[in-house]
């Protein structure tokens, strides 16, 4: 223990923005990168509900920019009923549907989204299936949630496909949340 010196730290001005500790409290203060995102005004989500008929299926298109600006995106699904969801990259846009205005996290941010999302798209081709997930069994309410943020690759063009699984009238609940962002190295 003779070898073990204490230092004292005292006398410290806190840069605000630099350190990590509060000035006031001399806590340490953190948040997770994504909210650190919402915040910097560089997060954004689509949320929606709707009744699909028997067997339904609505695809929303997402095309992401030309840039090193990658979407990092995670999202929910809740199904009254089976549903599922699976989503292809690199899909070949036939027609072009309606466009979807992604909602800023920061309601005080002006930043808008830099990908495009649209949906009642049609599909030439509809590129290679990344995921597949089903909620519940028929008869039963489901979810599908994927937590782990998956990061889409620039200049591409996905398909993420809800489809009811039932032969009944299925309220479906969406949620899809990312933020946009450059790697530093």
């Amino acid at each position: 223990m003779s070898n073990i010196r204490k230092k004292e730290i005292i006398g410290v001005d806190y840069i605000s923005g630099n350190s990590g500790v509060d000035a006031s409290t001399e806590t340490l203060q953190t948040i997770t990168y994504e909210h650190h995102e919402i915040h910097s005004g560089s997060h954004f989500y689509y949320c929606d509900f709707q009744d699909f008929s028997n067997g339904q299926v609505v695809d929303f298109t997402f095309v992401t920019p030309n840039t090193t600006k990658w979407a990092h995106m995670d999202f929910y699904i809740g199904s009254t009923d089976a549903a599922s969801i699976e989503i292809y990259e690199g899909a070949t846009v036939d027609t072009t549907g309606t466009a979807i205005t992604a909602i800023n996290n920061n309601r005080n941010s002006t930043n808008t989204s830099d990908m495009t999302i649209r949906t009642g798209d049609t599909f030439t081709a509809v590129g290679t299936k990344i995921y597949g997930a089903s909620s519940g069994d028929k008869g039963a309410a489901g979810i599908i949630e994927r937590e782990r943020e998956i990061v889409l690759k620039q200049n591409t063009t996905y398909i993420f496909r809800i489809t009811n699984q039932t032969n009944l009238t299925n309220t479906i609940s969406y949620c899809g949340e990312r933020y946009e962002h450059a790697d530093k190295n």
